[in-house]
C-alpha cells in the first residue's frame, strides 16, 4: 500500500511540473509587453544638458518572475529606431546630453521641434521573443552638440595654426579645460574650434575675461608658468589661473624643500615627468608649489593628503599622474 502511495505522489508531483511547464512556455510564448508612460515635450540646450529626464512604464509579464533587462528606442520619421538605454528596472533616468545624442543619431534636426517615437523593449533571453510596448510620441527640440575639443594657438607654441594645444569639454557642456605653459607675462594667443589651416573663425578677448567670437584682440596670459584655461563658449568667458604639479620628498632633487616641475602631455591628458629618484626614500605629488592640495597612496589608493611613495631603488623614473583618475605610476626607465 506504502508502494502504490509513493508511486500515486511521484504521478501526480510529475503532472503538475509538466503542466507548470506547459504554461511557463504559453507564458514566454506571449509574454504581456510592458506600457510605456506619456512624457511631457523635451527642450535640450546648453544649459540643462547636465539635467536628467526619467521615462517610466509597467513591468512586462512573462508570466512566471524572471529578470528582465528593459531597452529604450527611440525613432524618428521612417528611420530605424536607435537605442538609448538599457536598465532592469522600470524607470530609466537619462541626462539630456545622453539623450540629445540618441535622438540626433535617429535622424532628429538640432534647434526645432522634432516628433521622437519611443518604445520599451523587453527580454529574458535571446531564446524567447521580445516584448515591445505601445509607441509614445514626444515632441524633442535637441541642442547642437559642441565639438569635444577646441584649440590654443599662440606665442607659447610659435602660432602653428595646425599644431593648437588642447582644451577638452568632459561633459559635452561647451566648458573647454586646458593647461598651458606660458613663456611670460601677457603672452598672446586664441581659442580656434580645429588645428586646420584656418583663421576664418576663432574667439579673442580685449580684457582677459570676455570672449568675443570672431572679435576682440589676442588673449594674454596673467603670467609666465602653466596656467589652468577655462573657456566657456556658452557664456563666452575665459578663466587663467596658475595651475601647475610637482613631485616633491626625499627621494627627489630638490627634497622636501623644493618641487620638481610637471609637464602636461596634451595628447596623453596627464601630468609627467622623467626624473632621478634614491631608492629607499620617498615622494609626494602637489599643486602649485603648496601643500594645500597634494596626493599620496594610502593602502593602494591614491588620496589627496595620502601617505609618502616610497622608492625601491636608485634610478631615472617617468613619473605620470592621471588627475582625473586619480593614479599615479612610476616606472624606472
Amino acid at each position: 500500500m506504502k508502494l502504490i502511495k509513493y508511486i500515486l505522489a511521484v504521478l501526480f508531483i510529475t503532472t503538475v511540473a509538466a503542466c507548470s511547464d506547459l504554461e511557463k512556455e504559453k507564458a514566454l510564448e506571449n509574454p504581456a509587453a510592458p506600457a510605456l508612460a506619456s512624457h511631457e515635450n523635451i527642450i535640450i540646450n546648453a544649459n540643462n544638458l547636465s539635467e536628467t529626464t526619467t521615462f517610466r512604464w509597467q513591468p512586462a509579464d512573462f508570466g512566471y518572475p524572471a529578470v528582465v533587462q528593459y531597452s529604450l528606442l527611440a525613432q524618428v520619421g521612417s528611420g530605424a529606431p536607435v537605442f538609448v538605454s538599457s536598465t532592469y528596472n522600470d524607470s530609466i533616468a537619462l541626462k539630456l546630453t545622453e539623450l540629445n545624442n540618441a535622438v540626433i543619431s535617429a535622424g532628429a534636426t538640432v534647434g526645432v521641434e522634432n516628433k521622437v517615437i519611443f518604445t520599451v523593449s523587453a527580454t529574458i533571453s535571446e531564446a524567447y521573443q521580445k516584448a515591445v510596448s505601445l509607441p509614445v510620441e514626444v515632441t524633442v527640440t535637441p541642442y547642437e552638440p559642441q565639438p569635444a575639443w577646441i584649440y590654443a594657438v599662440g606665442e607659447f607654441q610659435g602660432w602653428n595654426r595646425t599644431g593648437g594645444y588642447s582644451l577638452i569639454s568632459v561633459h559635452d557642456d561647451g566648458i573647454y579645460i586646458g593647461y598651458i605653459n606660458f613663456p611670460g607675462a601677457a603672452s598672446p594667443f586664441l581659442i580656434l574650434p580645429n588645428n586646420e589651416d584656418d583663421w576664418n573663425h576663432k574667439w579673442g578677448s580685449d580684457d582677459g575675461a570676455t570672449l568675443i567670437e570672431d572679435g576682440g584682440a589676442d588673449i594674454k596670459s596673467p603670467g609666465a608658468g602653466y596656467h589652468k584655461i577655462t573657456a566657456n563658449l556658452t557664456n563666452l568667458t575665459i578663466q587663467m589661473i596658475p595651475y601647475s604639479w610637482g613631485i616633491i620628498g626625499s627621494a627627489t632633487p630638490g627634497g622636501w624643500d623644493n618641487d620638481t616641475g610637471m609637464s602636461w602631455d596634451y595628447e596623453a591628458l596627464v601630468w609627467k615627468v622623467t626624473v632621478d629618484l634614491k631608492g629607499g626614500e620617498e615622494f609626494k605629488l602637489r599643486l602649485n608649489n603648496d601643500w594645500d592640495t597634494n596626493y599620496g597612496i594610502t593602502d593602494g589608493a591614491v588620496v589627496a593628503g595620502g601617505n609618502n611613495i616610497p622608492v625601491a631603488e636608485d634610478g631615472t623614473y617617468l613619473v605620470i599622474f592621471d588627475e582625473e583618475k586619480p593614479a599615479i605610476t612610476w616606472t624606472k626607465q
